[in-house]
């Protein structure tokens, strides 16, 4: 079989004319040769969601590489190869960077024996013989090699080769960091400045002193030791805390004197920057305090990834790498699980100088929730090696055993692992603070969020909704939203059709409006020119604007943030206003959906519009408020050109935020039914990470409304994400010490 190719680009040409072409005159010389098994994959292909773009990019491939001789019209094997890297594409699509040998050659028999196509299908045996053969030696090869397809046969995974060399620079890069020369501070100094930032002058929580336990301390003890560090936890669990405390350990240490931070999104470098000077100004004598001033200045400057690494949208472009690098001696990143692989590689290379007058960064302190939802692109290089049990260099443990009595924390340490690098610590807290314990509700909510983050092997989940199951951690199922109970974690069992999502929208309007007190606030028209003189009815209405969320999985359909946003607007008792008006509608909260650096708002940042009077007290007009900076402002929406209703946001929206109430929307079971175009990407975002995002968000209650088989499907549903830098500093190193320890008694 011969194809003609065209300069503009085969795959594209081939695309084009598939698709209803505006310009008649492009001829398909793809499309016309198809025979019929072609054809025929070319219709799997859209049904598993690839595309034709990508179908015709793997089929040139296989054209391009394959030895002249070799026909697809005489060649069984070719269909079988093309197979293959379709299968590739779409484990890429679906954000994984690589796929064992084993689950790709049961993909392939799975697929092929679906296709029934014109050529013997091959048995698992065979398919294993020709993918280790020379018959596809032009195709798969080696690391070594530069094939476009890699099988790495001592870890059974296979990549396509850019995906390969991305991991693996990564993984050097990594590993460079974790072996680098870090100078450990000396051991009197340190204890010096674990007994200034704990007990001289502590940071404060109202009028509580800050005290860390056993395993937040792990983690402050550790940063001091290691040039590359993981801390993961479930939300509130004092990560905060943490950040806090061993930025001003590092500072006094001389090992922060040029901190960056950052995160992946503006919403959340904001967060962390507020979080931080609000523990700094808790200082009692701040004032007398050089290093702490110096930090909360440092904090202020706390920026997204592609603002510190210098992206250019229009040019696709990242200004730092290893010949432009980063100037500093410290990068923390929170909420580094929605990193991918190929941002954090460049986060790497940028710390990685390579000019001679300017030393790389010295340390990298990546901080996150690796049970959270993964990145949205290929790789999750976080969850990797964000390890449950924690691993540490041995020195913190010679050195702990050595600490002041006055300095130590109560309870056990931990059960750890010595680290695999001497440079290398992953810290995992367990204990959450963000629920009251004391509060029903609370306990009910972190046991749930316990139960999904560790589920047992092969768990069917039936337990968690035994009406005679009496525990915190199982479900109370309701059929009517009167009857929710607040103390536990509640599924409201319905259809979720249209009748039944309004009836929902009408009970949580009716619910966010309860409060006759704030509806009075919200009522209220407010003076534009003296904005701080309404600053505490301003911080009563962020407050309950913060306490109340609809978390939908998508922004499509009746079960989607576009559609409940209007009915619950709909709702709302000051709907009636808009009709005196072609204002929007006041007492409405909104939400950022663009970073705008010009008025310090980004992306995630939610506010509410409020009326408000100028100096023509005729002339009302309804404005958005948002708090910037510790400051309220207010804006026109074509200002910001960037809002959106907020009733209801997605749960990616809502990563990195927390709430008193959530309402999480599963979609109905039409939504999930077979034979829509889009039904498995749909069902795809159903699944156990979304759901456990979705209720740590909650304080106090949670409520997850749809039907119990949806949500059970959704909890057996894992994102897998396979990659080879699960073993990069898993503790197999033959010559670590990898036996689990505990540290002696604390102080009790």
């Amino acid at each position: 079989m011969t194809f003609r190719w065209d300069p503009s680009g085969s795959a594209r040409l081939a695309f084009n004319a598939e698709m209803e072409a505006v310009n008649s005159r492009w001829e398909n010389p793809f499309q016309q040769n198809l025979n019929q098994n072609l054809i025929q994959l070319q219709q799997w292909a859209l049904e598993e969601e690839l595309g034709s773009s990508l179908f015709f990019r793997a089929v040139e491939l296989i054209q391009t590489m394959k030895p002249e001789e070799l026909e697809f019209d005489d060649t069984p094997e070719l269909y079988t190869l093309l197979v293959l890297v379709l299968l590739l594409e779409k484990e890429e699509q679906d954000g994984r960077i690589c796929v064992s040998q084993s689950e790709i050659l049961d993909s392939l028999n799975e697929a092929l024996e679906g296709l029934k196509l014109e050529h013997e299908i091959y048995s698992r045996e065979a398919l294993t013989g020709l993918l280790s053969s020379d018959k596809s030696g032009w195709l798969i090869g080696g690391p070594e090699t530069e094939l476009p397809l890699i099988l790495e046969a001592n870890k059974g995974l296979f990549y396509f080769r850019k995906s390969w060399k991305l991991e693996n620079s990564s993984a050097s890069l990594f590993l460079k960091k974790a072996d680098s020369v870090f100078q450990i501070p000396d051991e009197n100094l340190l204890f010096q400045a674990l007994e200034d930032i704990l007990l001289r002058h502590p940071v404060r929580y109202k009028e509580d002193v800050l005290k860390l336990n056993s395993e937040q301390f792990l983690a402050v003890f550790s940063a001091a030791h290691s040039s590359l560090m993981f801390l993961s936890g479930g939300p509130g669990t004092g990560k905060t805390s943490i950040t806090v405390c061993l930025l001003r350990l590092l500072k006094r240490l001389g090992l922060a004197t040029h901190p960056m931070l950052a995160a992946p999104t503006g919403r959340a470098a904001k967060r962390m920057s507020e979080s931080i000077a609000a523990s700094l100004r808790s200082i009692q004598d701040l004032e007398s305090l050089d290093s702490d001033r110096e930090l909360l200045e440092s904090t202020e400057a706390s920026q997204t990834l592609h603002r510190l690494l210098g992206f250019h949208p229009g040019m696709g472009r990242f200004q730092a790498h290893e010949y432009a690098p980063l100037e500093g001696d410290l990068l923390l990143v929170d909420e580094a699980s929605m990193i991918d692989l190929a941002l954090m590689q460049r986060l790497l290379r940028a710390m990685d100088s390579k000019l001679p007058y300017l030393s790389p960064v010295r340390q990298m302190i990546l901080i996150g929730d690796s049970r959270q939802l993964p990145p949205v692109k290929s790789g999750a290089p976080f969850n990797d090696m964000a390890f449950e049990e924690s691993q540490i260099p041995s020195e913190v443990a010679d050195r702990f055993l050595r600490l002041p009595k006055e300095l130590m924390p109560q309870g056990n340490f931990p059960v750890h692992r010595s680290s695999s690098r001497a440079g290398f610590s992953s810290v995992h807290l367990r204990l959450s603070f963000r629920q009251n314990q004391s509060d029903p509700s609370g306990r009910s909510i972190q046991a749930v969020a316990d139960f999904l983050r560790n589920p047992k092997k092969d768990e069917t989940f039936g337990s968690l909704f035994d009406p005679s199951q009496q525990s915190k951690e199982s479900f109370f199922c309701i059929r009517d939203p009167q009857d929710f109970r607040q103390d536990r974690v509640t599924l409201l069992e319905q259809q979720n059709s249209v009748e039944e999502m309004s009836r929902f929208c009408r009970y949580w309007a009716n619910r966010y409006f309860s409060d006759s007190q704030i509806c009075e606030l919200l009522q209220k028209t407010y003076f534009q020119e003296n904005l701080e003189s309404h600053h505490e009815e301003f911080k009563q209405i962020i407050e309950h604007l913060n306490a109340f969320r609809v978390l939908c999985l998508t922004k499509v359909s009746s079960t989607g943030t576009d559609w409940i946003n209007r009915s619950i607007e709909q709702h709302s008792p000051f709907h009636i206003e808009k009709e005196r008006s072609n204002q929007p509608i006041p007492a409405s909260p909104v939400i950022c959906t663009r970073n705008q650096y010009e008025f310090n708002l980004m992306n995630g940042d939610q506010g509410i519009r409020l009326k408000f009077a100028s100096k023509n007290p005729n002339k009302i007009e309804v404005k958005a408020l948002f708090q910037v900076e510790g400051q309220f402002k207010t804006f026109y929406d074509q200002q910001l050109n960037s809002l959106e209703l907020a009733y209801a946001i997605t749960v990616h929206k809502s990563q990195g935020s927390e709430y008193e109430h959530v309402a999480v929307i599963l979609p109905n079971e039409e939504s999930n039914s077979e034979g829509r175009e889009s039904d498995k990407g749909f069902r795809e975002l159903q699944n156990l990470e979304m759901l456990y995002t979705a209720i740590t968000r909650a304080r106090r209650s949670a409520i997850v409304v749809g039907q119990r088989q949806v949500l059970k499907k959704a909890l057996q549903r894992r994102v897998k994400r396979l990659s080879g830098l699960i073993h990069l500093f898993s503790g197999q190193d033959k010559d670590a010490d990898n036996s689990s320890q505990t540290f002696p008694q604390c102080i009790s």
